[in-house]
């Protein structure tokens, strides 16, 4: 695991990233298993886990859409 910060650059906070390596199945064209290693990075707001992404150039879109969720966060019927 490795730990670093992201600065918002809307509004200013920090948010504290921790990446973390994982491993899933995956199956080949000849049915053969094989694992496929990926990382998520886990964002913190204040130490609560807010957000997330799998590749870290997407951090900013995932921050942003925190901070502004859009509509399709919720429904008229919520």
């Amino acid at each position: 695991m490795k730990q670093t910060t992201f600065t918002s650059p809307d509004t200013n906070k920090v948010y504290t990233i921790i990446s973390s390596v994982s491993e899933r199945g995956n199956w080949d064209e000849n049915g053969n298993y094989a694992p496929v290693e990926f990382t998520q990075y886990s964002i913190y707001d204040n130490n609560y886990f807010v957000q997330f992404a799998f590749k870290e150039d997407e951090i900013a879109a995932a921050v942003e859409h925190y901070e502004l969720p859009g509509p399709d966060v919720s429904s008229r019927f919520d």
